[in-house]
């Protein structure tokens, strides 16, 4: 329907129209973000970021994330959930660049990720294939459970460091003595990559 049909008159326009907010545009292949440069940058990009991933979108995530990156090192505008999301958009593309982004991002801010992140900052250098850095990262965690250990374990025995999967798994075991299957399965194939009967002896006895 028409304006003239519902009884109402268009708005007239006026002479002097107030201006609108300025948006930069980037763009990534057939896709197009608007950033608008006011109070609603923050959620609105952290928002765009996070359903990019959700949608596999990986590539388009991390470049959004450098946008806003500069800009977060001086507001400290990342949240939880947004850097869960860039992580996990690392994870997709074993971004080498991306990690080290994340964490500089982190670092330059004061975040402070608490247990679940920890953790899942551990995965992607595991994922990614950086093992020396990964090791670090745990060894400088203030808190580590199960997941934790499973986890850098797990890394070096796919890395195919099998000796020091086995020290650190000797080490979690006084922490943690009820592993669980997964733990005896990675640590099974460490024992064969080492081609020794001693440790799946060893194995056998803690089981």
């Amino acid at each position: 329907c028409s304006f003239t049909e519902q009884g109402l008159k268009p708005r007239p326009k006026l002479h002097n129209p107030v201006p609108k907010p300025m948006k930069n545009k980037q763009s990534w292949g057939n896709e197009h973000a608007e950033v608008m440069v006011d109070g609603s940058f923050s959620s609105g990009i952290c928002g765009k970021i996070e359903k990019l991933v959700l949608q596999a979108k990986y590539h388009e995530a991390l470049e959004l994330f450098e946008i806003l990156e500069c800009k977060s090192i001086e507001d400290n505008l990342l949240n939880s959930s947004t850097y869960d999301a860039v992580v996990r958009a690392c994870i997709g593309l074993k971004s080498v660049r991306g990690v080290k982004r994340v964490l500089n991002c982190m670092v330059s801010c004061g975040f402070k990720p608490d247990q679940y992140l920890s953790n899942r900052l551990l995965l992607m250098h595991v994922k990614c294939g950086m093992m020396v850095d990964a090791r670090k990262l745990f060894d400088d965690m203030p808190e580590r459970n199960l997941v934790s250990w499973n986890m850098i374990i797990g890394g070096l025995v796919d890395s195919g460091d099998y000796l020091e999967a086995f020290r650190l798994f000797f080490m979690m075991w006084e922490e943690f003595p009820d592993a669980g299957s997964r733990t005896f399965a990675m640590m099974i194939r460490a024992s064969a990559g080492l081609e020794l009967i001693s440790p799946g002896r060893q194995l056998h006895s803690l089981a």
